[in-house]
């Protein structure tokens, strides 16, 4: 090895260690010097000079490094080391200027020549030998780390100081047979972008830059870029590769990061690894929803219809019967909808009938519909005939995470978020590197302050931000509008009902806006104007803050009206408060003015006190024709104890009216599971005038089959010191439908009177879809799927919605399941029993609108273990043979055995390596069992083959 091969060494966190390393080399004749009294006046050996034969004088050299100084870090430095000092000093001089460096002295007894001839110097040799074979080449590229970080340019050291001759000399520049170490390479590299590999690519560098050869490659792996130009210029040509910034351990802090101006890297070379780093201002905002809008429903006919048919009476009473329709008839993404009703005394009555379509943000209606009201209740709606045009939040997806404040974070790299309120964990989920919308979707609604836990390899973070949540405004970036216009209806008087809508000689037009203006803020407008010289307009504001809700504005219209009104709501984690206000003042007396005058002012308390549930209310009514109304009270509920499902409750009440004060204390004890339903009441009520002590008692039975839950029965018995009630209430629910029967029978003490009154229903839904018709769905819904199993197994199965059991789907019958619409759904199949069956598993998705109805089909088969050998006609085994028309690969092993899955026995296609193709006939089974095993099946080439065996 060359006496002047530098070995790096380790440092290690012990403190300060010093390395003695003492190299014996073999040189020419002549007797050994003192290795710690260097010979003066001796020249140094020529760098070409051979080296002879071994005897027993020896060379020695000593090498000290101290590894213990704190790395220094220099302006584009390629490694963690200081370089060598530029002119050859002393090395106690050297120690003593240089503490921050790690220091290499070497000292050697052997004499040095002046170098006399040009290219020859050992710092400097221009040849480049080949790398030595004792070298492992697993540590090679980690050896290049210890290089320092810029190579020896100085002359040979005759030219540098031709007055000295000492008998050392000092050189961090690789020995002759290793400058590979230091010159430049070309190679592939890992990019990752985050902490998270994003591509690899070829790149040129050396100690002090890299450069990627196609930059191009990078930043087509990049989806998340505003300006993808800036990107490409920022990682172009020779790039700095920030070493000094490198992660040495675990326990590093401060390190591994930047925070470039455009975009920077950093570059291990050891790893072949560079980490991507790009400002945030040109990374696009990354939110949890990908699609903000539903896509568009497919373009089928298809109908839901509710048919309903009630009645009652009893002893005094009139019998009353009707029957009402309510019809929705849909094509993708217009529909219309209608409802007609009979009645025994009325007889039909044709109430309303509109059409509707959805076209992105906005919906159309023309027909019958009632008015829009955005600001408040000072003005009344009224039913019209004519046209609307509204922008919706009907299509859009991410309704729970928009209608909230929204929170972004940028992610270095790829991390853990946990969401507190109250130091109480609400949601958690990964966030991948850029700039990330946190999904609020689970937090509750209000105004509050979360807390940000961020976890990554870097450490743990804490962040607060401010959260609002309202359903009432719509997102920051889609107000709401609406412009409608056409003649008002006639209202319907009781004894004078309108077969028909019938207009009236008022026409208007009716805008309004809501809108978010920032997190805190909002607003809503509404302006009308009637053919009766009748115009409005009212105004109202929003304002959140941490636990308060305020909403207040003011209405102005014609005939000297006006009107204000304010809305309110605090919360707080030990009490609640809300309050509430309309006043409106007018002229106009007229009965269907849509405006009534009069105040209105209401406050509601909440708190918990002595661990039971305190409300309080006091409401203030007045109006023009009526007397002033002032009512307060007061509600306290409280848990006496609880043993298992068996809870017992304690309620005190308090009313103060503009009649009489009344007291009220009660007693109830309730209990349930899983077939029933108890409860015992008891209450005492005095109005000052008069007591009364009531007891009521109550039993359902829940009525299922096979788990299901089908019906109930209710008995009620009530009975106080005036009058004794007892009641019978059924109710029932199949898969075509729902009803119910109720009847009540009273008497009264003083009169000594009876009195039995009773009301029954029922409900079926008609549902069409594209190519099917079902009858069922008792759960309501605007939209719906009708599951239908085809095949030859008789098995039932869970119908599953977003992974949610919502009906039972057997053979036999097309299973309707109805669902709410603007929404998109997943439908799968779970087998109910055991059986072996085939059926495709997958999901089927869809996207349903009002109206819309998905036919949805299965082909579900039995399936049937098949297990046989198959040989050839001389008896051979047909061995290690693929089936080749099986979905599934199959085939024999070496003894010809085979075993396949099948649904119905067909014929066996198999196609030997070191024959003809030949096939074998299976024979059908009277009894089919989950597992046949058959004896020899021979495989036959003249046996006709089939297809489709699945």
């Amino acid at each position: 090895m060359h006496p002047l091969h530098r070995i790096p060494l380790l440092s290690t966190n012990a403190g300060r260690v010093l390395a003695l390393l003492c190299l014996t080399v073999a040189v020419a004749q002549g007797e050994p010097a003192n290795p710690r009294t260097p010979t003066p006046g001796l020249d140094p050996p020529r760098a070409e000079q051979a080296v002879k034969p071994i005897d027993n004088k020896a060379q020695k050299i000593f090498l000290f490094t101290d590894t213990s100084a704190r790395k220094k870090k220099k302006p584009n430095s390629s490694t963690e080391y200081a370089p060598s000092p530029s002119q050859w000093e002393n090395p106690a001089t050297v120690a003593a200027n240089k503490q921050d460096s790690i220091q290499i002295f070497l000292f050697t007894d052997t004499p040095v020549e002046k170098e006399k001839e040009t290219g020859s110097a050992i710092a400097h040799s221009k040849q480049k030998p080949l790398p030595s074979s004792s070298l492992n080449p697993e540590t090679q590229k980690i050896d290049s780390d210890w290089i320092d970080e810029e190579p020896a340019t100085q002359p040979a050291m005759e030219q540098t100081n031709p007055e000295k001759t000492s008998d050392f000399y000092f050189s961090d520049a690789p020995p002759e047979g290793f400058e590979f170490l230091t010159a430049a390479q070309t190679t592939e590299v890992d990019i990752y972008f985050g902490n998270e590999l994003l591509t690899s690519t070829m790149a040129h560098f050396d100690l002090t830059s890299i450069e990627f050869i196609n930059p191009q490659e990078i930043i087509a792996q990049l989806t998340q870029l505003k300006e993808p130009e800036a990107i490409t210029s920022a990682i172009t040509g020779s790039l700095n590769p920030h070493t000094e910034d490198l992660c040495l351990n675990k326990l590093q802090r401060n390190c591994g990061v930047l925070k470039p101006s455009i975009a920077e890297i950093i570059f291990d070379a050891n790893r072949y690894r560079v980490d991507l780093f790009i400002n945030p201002l040109y990374l696009t905002t990354q939110t949890p929803h990908s699609q903000i809008f539903l896509p568009a429903p497919e373009n089928s006919l298809s109908s839901i219809n509710i048919l309903s048919a009630r009645g009652s009476g009893g002893n005094g009473l009139e019998q009353r019967a009707y029957l009402v329709a309510n019809s929705l008839v849909s094509y993708g993404a217009t529909r219309f909808l209608s409802r007609i009703q009979m009645d025994n005394d009325d007889g039909l009555i044709f109430e309303n009938a509109s059409l509707e379509h959805d076209r992105g943000k906005w919906t159309y209606t023309a027909g019958t519909m009632e008015s829009t009201s955005y600001v408040s209740s000072l003005a009344k709606t009224h039913g019209f005939l004519g046209l609307r045009a509204a922008r919706t939040l009907n299509t859009r997806t991410d309704l729970r995470l928009s209608n909230a404040s929204r929170i972004f974070v940028f992610f270095n790299q790829r991390s853990y978020v946990e969401i507190l309120k109250d130091g109480k964990v609400l949601d958690s989920g990964f966030y991948e590197y850029g700039n990330q919308q946190i999904d609020t979707s689970q937090l509750p609604e209000g105004v509050y302050n979360i807390t940000l836990r961020i976890t990554n390899n870097r450490g743990e973070e804490l962040q607060t931000h401010l959260f609002s949540r309202t359903s009432v405004l719509p997102p920051q970036d889609h107000a709401l509008h609406f412009l409608e216009a056409g003649m008002l209806l006639e209202k319907n008087e009781i004894g004078d009902i309108n077969n028909a809508p019938k207009t009236s000689n008022v026409s208007f037009i009716h805008t309004g806006s809501r809108l978010r203006l920032t997190d805190r803020f909002g607003a809503d407008f509404e302006a009308l104007n009637t053919s009766e010289d009748t115009a409005l307009v009212q105004a109202g504001l929003y304002y959140f803050l941490p636990g308060l809700y305020l909403h207040g504005g003011a209405l102005g219209a014609s005939e000297h009206t006006q009107g204000r009104f304010l809305d309110m709501n605090f919360s707080h984690r030990l009490f609640s408060l809300s309050l509430f206000f309309r006043n409106l003042e007018t002229n106009q007396t007229e009965t269907d003015s849509p405006f009534q005058a009069g105040t209105r002012t209401g406050l509601t308390f909440g708190a918990r006190i002595l661990g039971g549930s305190l409300f309080a209310h006091a409401t203030n009514s007045r109006n023009a024709d009526l007397p002033t109304d002032t009512e307060y009270s007061l509600d306290y509920r409280r848990a006496l104890f609880r043993r298992g499902s068996t809870l017992a409750y304690l309620t005190l009440n308090w009313k103060s009216g503009q009649d009489d004060d009344t007291v009220a204390m009660g007693l109830q004890i309730t209990g349930s599971d899983n077939t029933h339903q108890k409860s015992l009441a008891t209450r005492w009520t005095d109005s000052g005038h008069d007591s009364t002590l009531q007891t009521e008692g109550r039993f359902t039975r829940f009525h299922r089959h096979n788990g299901e839950l089908f019906g109930s029965t209710t008995l009620t018995a009530q009975a106080d010191k005036d009058q004794q009630t007892i009641g019978l209430h059924l109710k029932g629910d199949s898969r075509y439908g729902n009803g119910f029967i109720k009847t009540q029978h009273q008497r009264y003490a003083e009169s000594n009177s009876d009195n039995t009154t009773y009301s029954a229903g029922v409900q079926a839904v008609v549902i069409t879809g594209a190519s099917a018709i079902a009858l069922g769905g008792s759960k309501p819904g605007r939209a719906g799927v009708i599951v239908d199993l085809n095949g030859q197994s008789k098995e039932d199965f869970e119908v599953r919605i977003n992974n949610q059991k919502r009906a039972i789907a057997t053979h036999s019958r097309k299973q309707p399941v109805l669902l709410p619409p603007y929404r998109s759904y997943d439908v799968t199949l779970k087998p109910k029993g055991d059986s072996l069956v085939r059926f495709d598993a997958k999901p089927q998705t869809v996207t349903l609108y009002p109206g819309n109805v998905a036919h949805l089909q299965w082909d579900v088969d039995p399936v049937f273990v098949v297990t046989g050998q198959a040989v050839y006609a001389n008896g051979k085994p047909v061995e290690n043979t693929q089936i080749t028309n099986l979905e599934e690969f199959s085939g024999t092993d070496e003894n010809g055995w085979f075993q396949v899955e099948l649904s119905k026995m067909k014929t066996l296609e198999l196609a030997p390596t070191d024959g003809p193709a030949c096939n074998i006939k299976l024979p059908e089974q009277s009894v089919y069992e989950e597992v046949v095993v058959l004896d020899q099946l021979v495989c036959d080439s003249t046996i006709q083959s089939t297809s489709n065996l699945q």
